[in-house]
């Protein structure tokens, strides 16, 4: 009894274990899925090759499956645990050509990225050939100062002494006219001086030419 037990237990077992796992069928196949796991029963569909099927129960050399919306028994030896060579093509060309299209992407990116980078350079030279114009310019600005600074102490300094030189033409044309003033000033006592020291004479030459004459008259 209790051997008939375990024995039951392990069918059950097997037969739990070997559910929901899931198979394919052979390639270049075309299996017939019937009502019962012999061949009296009556066959319901005929299952392709590469057709995947969902395992629900085994009995010796039968399975029971599902696929799509149907049941049904069909012999196991028609069944492989992984896919067809053709689907293992098939999904290895889909991801061979979803690599090449993401090798394309990451071509297009890193194209795009080194264009940018080629950009963003470009820019950094022009940058740096604008600091330097800037810092030149700011060089000469800073010359121009010293020689505005320089030039507007020069012309302080010339103001000053053009301002001293007006102050001594001033005192010189003060000089000048009390100089002037003094010169004409003796110049007519000196004219005075010659007119009566003129008559003084006539009246002398006068006097003596009227002695000459008494003296030869008498």
């Amino acid at each position: 009894m209790v051997e008939s037990t375990l024995l039951l237990l392990s069918a059950f077992a097997l037969t739990a274990s070997a559910q929901q796992a899931e198979r394919w069928i052979h390639d270049e196949l075309r299996v017939d899925m019937r009502t019962g796991p012999s061949f009296e029963n009556r066959i319901t569909e005929f299952l392709s090759s590469g057709t995947p099927v969902t395992i629900l129960e085994t009995r010796e050399d039968w399975i029971r499956v599902r696929t799509g919306d149907g049941e049904g028994w069909i012999q196991s030896q028609y069944t492989t645990e992984t896919p067809i060579a053709a689907d293992r093509l098939e999904a290895s060309q889909a991801e061979l050509a979803r690599l090449r299209r993401e090798r394309e992407a990451l071509e297009e990116e890193l194209t795009a990225a080194r264009q940018q980078t080629a950009v963003v350079r470009a820019a950094e030279t022009e940058s740096a050939t604008a600091l330097e114009r800037t810092r030149a310019e700011l060089d000469d600005l800073r010359r121009t100062a010293a020689d505005a600074l320089q030039t507007a102490a020069a012309l302080r300094a010339l103001r000053i002494e053009a301002s001293q030189l007006r102050d001594q033409l001033q005192s010189l044309e003060r000089e000048n006219l009390v100089l002037t003033t003094d010169q004409r000033n003796e110049g007519l006592k000196l004219g005075a001086g010659a007119v009566v020291l003129g008559i003084v004479l006539t009246m002398l030459v006068s006097a003596l030419a009227g002695r000459r004459r008494k003296s030869e008259w008498i």
